[in-house]
């Protein structure tokens, strides 16, 4: 039988476990830990305890790595890392302004859909520096009380190198824990076999896909209907032809979206 959430975060470690939730329809919407590295969920209880207040403050980070896209980035203040955010081309301080308004959305974001959630799931993937299972539900539980208005519960993936059995083991009550093998051919994105069978207990419950649905398809989609006609209607305000023609090829044509 699955169970249902209003809310359904991934915390880390990596963006495999993002990636997953996105796959089998259980996250909608960009939210702040999704693409980066984050050690345990100790990490995530004190980013909330603190407000964010330290969270990739542009004093505190550091290159660790050049990247043929995106360089690697120490967050020095929280132990987090980017692999995603930053430009190779250009330096940390020339990328901060967008990365930072980027996180900065997608906190916000996550702290409104909070607010409305009554049902939580938080999943958290570990790949290395495993803690023993006493540990992460010590960290579970003082991330816990970040949310006392939720009912949460905890989803930990243990996924080691070597070869395990895929095993169900609750921690707690609201602590499941599911170990399987982490495989080479599926480093970034994780075995979907694995994480098919891993999640398909869960449900993101029907109200936050309508929401998502209304505000995010529909309404967007009103909007670039509403863009269109208004330009059309500027279009035929412009009396010189030449002129009318130019506005309409670079406002209204449709382009080829792989150029």
């Amino acid at each position: 039988m699955q169970k249902t959430y209003d809310l359904i975060v991934p915390i880390g470690s990596k963006c495999k476990v993002s990636h997953n939730l996105r796959r089998c329809g259980l996250q909608l919407e960009s939210f702040p830990f999704d693409w980066i590295y984050i050690k345990s969920p100790a990490v995530i209880e004190n980013l909330f305890a603190t407000d964010f207040k330290n969270f990739f403050r542009e004093e505190n980070l550091r290159l660790r790595s050049k990247q043929p896209k995106f360089d690697e980035v120490d967050d020095l203040g929280t132990g987090i890392y980017s692999a995603h955010d930053f430009d190779t081309n250009r330096s940390i301080h020339d990328c901060y302004p967008e990365v930072i308004a980027k996180f900065n959305r997608r906190i916000a974001k996550l702290k409104g859909k909070l607010n409305e959630a009554k049902t939580l799931l938080i999943v958290f993937a570990a790949e290395g520096d495993f803690l023993s299972d006493a540990e992460m539900v010590a960290e579970f539980t003082a991330l816990q009380k970040q949310f006392p208005k939720q009912q949460v519960d905890f989803l930990y993936l243990y996924l080691p190198e070597e070869k395990i059995e895929f095993e169900r083991k609750l921690l707690a009550s609201n602590i499941l824990k599911i170990s399987f093998q982490r495989e080479k051919d599926f480093e970034w994105q994780g075995n979907p076999k694995y994480f098919n069978r891993a999640l398909k207990g869960f449900r993101l419950a029907f109200k936050t896909k309508i929401r998502w649905y209304t505000s995010s398809v529909y309404l967007n989609g009103l909007k670039k209907k509403a863009k269109i006609a208004f330009l059309k209607f500027l279009s035929n305000l412009i009396v010189i032809k030449k002129y009318r023609k130019k506005f309409r090829e670079k406002y209204l044509e449709k382009r080829n979206k792989f150029q």
